[in-house]
């Protein structure tokens, strides 16, 4: 055969390894198809069409799309029908044109199907989480943690709480996840949860595995351990409670503690960190009472080639993939976890590294509007205030948080009454003033750590708000929300 080159290549060779250069060029071009399908509602249409739909009566099936591009519908099948998305299946009575029908895959995009993962699409694709890929030659020669960082100035999770819209997509990405982990994991792993009275989700998010977890075994008491943000306004029910807290800190106590798509979020010291306080957390036992308590780890690691249920089914490409996301997003690797839990000792003679002392603070409710808290520290009191703010909000009617009939409540001084001495205006003055720095240092805290109290918001009022100064913050860092910036005496917001 014919060289084609000096090195001696052929031209079959030649068009081969061309070909092969312009599918990995071009194969953002899949996801944005599937994308695009699960967009327009494509896979529902065909699920609800009841039978082998041609591509005629797609088109007319399609609302929204604009007639000079139906011709075009055809093209986006082919591609789908291509990557195993679709199949096509004859029709009978003599009709010329094949008919579309779901596969396996394209099941799992219905969005009545319980373990429906579009949700983990459309976060996965977002230009947001999209964006840091296209910087990773840039990333390699700078000194930021992650692309993620590189391309929007700040790491991943501090970035969604600054943007509600994204840490709304990665919640329900996450929880559509859990649903199909959840599944599997009590149909196939029954005998994992025997033995146990309760176990502790860490990072179990709005609760979806747990709750499942809890369905399925009403004997076990299950807890999910979040961040404060993550499960404000979130009510416990039956043998599901939610808790707040940072799992470097402390992990509650429990028979078991759970990590589902956890640790390979974070470094080989930061998993150490993490699992250090999950053996604390089941390293308590009952007096009289021998339990054998566990962690479970659910996680994708790189493994070589694997059989699944006897059958040869490549998962290393899969999971390549997942460990280049986390590279991109996290500081987290898929490797480095497997080194981590199969071989990294995380037994440190029982001293806790990294544990710092805390300040105690103490909480008391004296009424469902007010929040008393005592603390030597003012950073840390103003930080207690927010959160148990947040959770008196959740307990006032979360339910009812869409028609904005509750208000942003600040803490209360019990010792001096300036509204009574409203008359000398330079002591009005200096109260306002006062009142405005102390909101400019709450109002940081809300911006950065709660983001998601205001996600389910249209409307909201500062009531005592004096000058403005909170309502105002607000109102810039949410700009969906109608703010009414402070609702004070007449003679206070006159001005």
């Amino acid at each position: 055969m014919d060289k084609a080159n000096a090195n001696g290549e052929t031209v079959n060779e030649l068009v081969r390894a061309q070909a092969h250069v312009w599918n990995h060029i071009f194969s953002f071009i899949n996801s944005m198809s599937l994308k695009c399908a699960v967009d327009l509602g494509i896979p529902d249409i065909i699920h609800n069409h009841g039978n082998p739909m041609t591509v005629s009566e797609l088109v007319a099936a399609l609302p929204t799309l604009n007639p000079t591009k139906a011709r075009n519908v055809y093209r986006l099948m082919r591609i789908l029908v291509h990557s195993g998305f679709f199949a096509q299946q004859k029709l009978s009575h003599g009709v010329q044109e094949d008919g579309y029908v779901l596969t396996d895959a394209s099941r799992l995009l219905l969005k009545d199907n319980p373990l429906s993962v579009t949700p983990f699409l459309k976060v996965m694709l977002n230009p947001i989480i999209t964006k840091p890929w296209d910087i990773l030659g840039p990333w390699l020669q700078n000194n930021d943690s992650t692309p993620f960082d590189t391309a929007h100035g700040k790491p991943l999770w501090d970035y969604a709480c600054h943007v509600p819209k994204l840490g709304h997509l990665f919640n329900e990405g996450m929880a559509s996840d859990a649903r199909l982990v959840g599944s599997v994991l009590i149909d196939k792993c029954k005998g994992s949860f025997e033995g146990l009275d309760s176990l502790v989700d860490v990072g179990g998010g709005t609760g979806t595995l747990a709750k499942a977890i809890a369905d399925a075994f009403p004997h076990l008491e299950c807890t999910v351990f979040d961040l404060p943000h993550v499960v404000a306004g979130l009510q416990d029910s039956g043998n599901l409670k939610y808790v707040g807290g940072d799992m470097f800190e402390d992990v509650p106590v429990a028979d078991a503690v759970l990590l589902k798509w956890i640790l390979h979020d974070w470094n080989d010291d930061e998993c150490v960190k993490i699992l250090k306080r999950c053996k604390e957390a089941i390293s308590e036992q009952d007096k009289g009472v021998v339990k054998k308590k566990k962690v479970m780890i659910v996680d994708m690691v790189v493994m070589e080639k694997k059989k699944v249920n006897d059958e040869s089914f490549n998962l290393m490409e899969t999971q390549l993939f997942f460990d280049m996301l986390m590279m991109v997003l996290q500081t987290g690797s898929f490797e480095e976890m497997r080194n981590v839990i199969t071989g990294r000792e995380i037994n440190n003679g029982g001293k806790k590294d990294g544990a710092r002392v805390k300040e105690h603070v103490e909480v008391k409710f004296k009424d469902p509007n007010l929040v008393e808290i005592k603390s030597n520290n003012k950073k840390e009191r103003a930080n207690k205030i927010v959160t148990e703010l947040l959770v008196q909000w959740s307990k006032l009617g979360m339910k009812n948080a869409t028609r904005g009939n509750y208000s942003v409540l600040k803490s209360q001084l019990r010792d001096f009454d300036p509204w009574g001495q409203a008359s000398d205006s330079k002591l009005s003055d200096l109260f306002n003033h006062g009142m405005a720095r102390y909101a400019q240092l709450v109002t940081s805290i809300f911006i950065d750590k709660y983001q998601g109290a205001f996600e389910v918001l249209n409307s909201s009022v500062d009531v005592g708000g004096r000058t403005g100064a909170l309502g105002k913050a607000i109102a810039d860092a949410f700009l969906h929300l109608e703010c009414s910036l402070a609702f004070d005496l007449s003679r206070v917001v006159v001005c």
